[in-house]
């Protein structure tokens, strides 16, 4: 049976990459791309000319163990604890070897033949593969399940102030629990995007001069601590607010509208649960 270079090469980039990223995993420390790439291909770079080394039994496990011992340092040197990432990609390699001997059993059917008789194909490009094929599809299915999340908690509004209406859509934060301390009303925080759609640019211009009581006579600053850089937004009382649900019902509401000139994640407007409630 023919054993073809190509077949050494992918089988060894692959699958130490393959056991590099498993042992991150193991560990729960980030994977490094860099450490991945640059291990895989010392390990191809051995598994290449290992074959052709006309050494005694006893050389060959010392560089395998030195081999192992310079993977463990560009895997995990300053990473992670070296003795525990070391065993955690020994047991891993063991693991992946075992396997291969399995799947070399299955199709050669017998068990002395699978460890020395390599494939006619290489397990890594097969390992590739599945890869190619898994990973845009857990992307694909983590973000349908993360949009039908995001749909389940947004809400079409309307909204009246300034003498002018807008239509936006909001998003249900179970984590604004944010309320005006002055009227105990419940505060709609409109991210920059509809708080520009809100103002013209002179109400704008007063806005960041400091002259906001000419935009509108009650508007006053409320400190906030998670939203906005400045920790502060500014309140006005709309004149209408119409929350829009799913049913098809809808509800008026009371409220305060907080103008937060910062990016609130891609989101128009974020909603407290006293307001859909």
């Amino acid at each position: 049976m023919t054993v073809y270079i190509e077949f050494v090469i992918i089988d060894n980039l692959v699958i130490t990459g393959f056991i590099a990223l498993v042992s991150y995993r193991v560990l729960r420390v980030a994977a490094s791309k860099k450490r991945i790439a640059c291990a895989s291909i010392t390990a191809t770079a051995v598994a290449v000319f290992y074959p052709f080394l006309a050494v005694h039994i006893v050389w060959l496990i010392l560089i395998r163990i030195v081999l192992g011992t310079v993977l463990s340092l560009i895997l995990f040197y300053k990473k992670a604890k070296l003795l525990r990432g070391a065993a955690v990609f020994l047991g891993t390699t063991f693991a992946v070897a075992g396997l291969t001997f399995m799947i070399g059993f299955i199709f050669i059917g017998d068990a002395a033949a699978a460890l020395i008789t390599p494939l006619d194909f290489p397990i890594g490009g097969a390992v590739l593969i599945l890869a190619v094929v898994y990973y845009p599809i857990k992307r694909l299915v983590r973000s349908v399940a993360k949009a039908r999340v995001i749909n389940d908690y947004n809400y079409d509004f309307e909204l009246t102030v300034f003498d002018r209406c807008i239509k936006a859509k909001g998003f249900m934060d179970s984590g604004n629990l944010l309320c005006d301390q002055s009227s105990g009303l419940p505060v709609v925080v409109a991210g920059a995007t509809l708080s520009m759609q809100l103002l013209t640019e002179e109400q704008l211009l007063l806005i960041l001069t400091g002259h906001e009581k000419e935009v509108c006579k009650s508007a006053r600053y409320m400190e906030v601590g998670t939203i906005g850089k400045d920790g502060k937004i500014l309140l006005i009382k709309p004149k209408k607010f119409m929350v829009f649900l799913q049913d098809g019902a809808n509800i008026l509401r009371e409220v305060m509208l907080g103008l937060s000139f910062n990016d609130l994640g891609g989101m128009e407007a974020l909603l407290s649960p006293m307001v859909v409630g």
